[in-house]
């Protein structure tokens, strides 16, 4: 017998049995609310459930990585910044698609090379996302050449493939030729072929600043600084009005090289007010100031 229903044995009016069903009712739903809350938490806690942790840590390394790419390509450039965001993100998020490929995307920009090897080889173990290139270039300048040069030798050839079946144009094509033999010339190795390939992508896209910036790089490591200054000063006057550090690295150390100590003493110091870490830069300005202008000839 449900104790709201009116006793048969007592003249209780009907009015008094709304006054006693409300308190049951709130009451039963506290009960029940408080069981499930219990519950909730038992079951989170014994299936160790944390999806709430996980997505508010990838919103964290998200952060950093995009800072890091933030640091890494907009001028003045923050190249020890980026790495340690960079870092973070991947201690972070080391599971997550879009903060390793960012954070190694990052590393090569600062030449932190043997930082992105790793980072690289777990993005394609976890997701299939192979970067060859990027990868390739790592690995020469981590000193694995042979490793390194096949990687970029099978960029080369896939781009000639897809290129002759139609799949990809000519840019595409320009584009791993140049790619591939800058990365040489950075390597200072294979410098004819680096030489070959660079040549091919500024003619298929003679006025791309930074193919022609290319060629002049491998002129330089060639030893022919006259004509490497002659494909620089074109890169750099093509890029203008925007500032690239690194083609003004590359044309005042190739006038360096030629004793013109006032022009390479002015590209140094902007590619450095560009990238304020760009130790090569830095490197060469020291050397400038333990040389002497080259001597004028006077009539006495």
């Amino acid at each position: 017998m449900n104790w709201w229903h009116s006793d048969p044995q007592t003249n209780s009016a009907p009015a008094q049995r709304p006054s006693a069903r409300k308190p049951s009712i709130v009451m039963r739903v506290i009960v029940v609310g408080w069981f499930a809350a219990v519950a909730g938490v038992m079951v989170a806690a014994a299936l160790n459930i944390e999806p709430l942790n996980r997505m508010r840590t990838d919103f964290v390394a998200i952060r950093y990585v995009k800072q890091a790419r933030r640091a890494s390509t907009s001028p003045p450039l923050d190249r020890q910044g980026a790495i340690t965001s960079a870092r973070r993100a991947v201690t972070l998020a080391p599971a997550h698609s879009y903060v390793l490929e960012t954070a190694a995307e990052v590393f090569v920009r600062a030449e932190a090379y043997a930082e992105a090897v790793p980072v690289l080889l777990r993005l394609q173990q976890l997701t299939g996302i192979r970067r060859t290139k990027q990868l390739g270039m790592c690995y020469l300048m981590t000193g694995q050449v042979e490793q390194g040069e096949w990687l970029l030798e099978q960029v080369v050839r896939a781009a000639y493939e897809q290129r002759h079946a139609g799949v990809a144009g000519l840019q595409l094509y320009a584009t791993a030729l140049n790619d591939v033999g800058y990365f040489y010339a950075l390597a200072d190795l294979r410098l004819e072929r680096a030489k070959h390939y660079t040549e091919q992508a500024v003619g298929i896209q003679p006025l791309e600043p930074a193919f022609i910036d290319s060629l002049g790089w491998v002129y330089y490591r060639l030893g022919d600084y006259q004509q490497a200054s002659f494909y620089l000063e074109r890169a750099v006057r093509l890029m203008h009005p925007r500032e690239d550090p690194e083609l003004h690295y590359h044309l005042g150390t190739a006038y360096a090289r030629q004793g013109r100590i006032a022009e390479a003493r002015r590209e140094l110091e902007k590619a450095l007010a560009l990238d304020p870490g760009n130790e090569h830069a830095h490197d060469e300005l020291r050397r400038l100031r333990w040389e002497l202008p080259q001597p004028v000839l006077v009539d006495l």
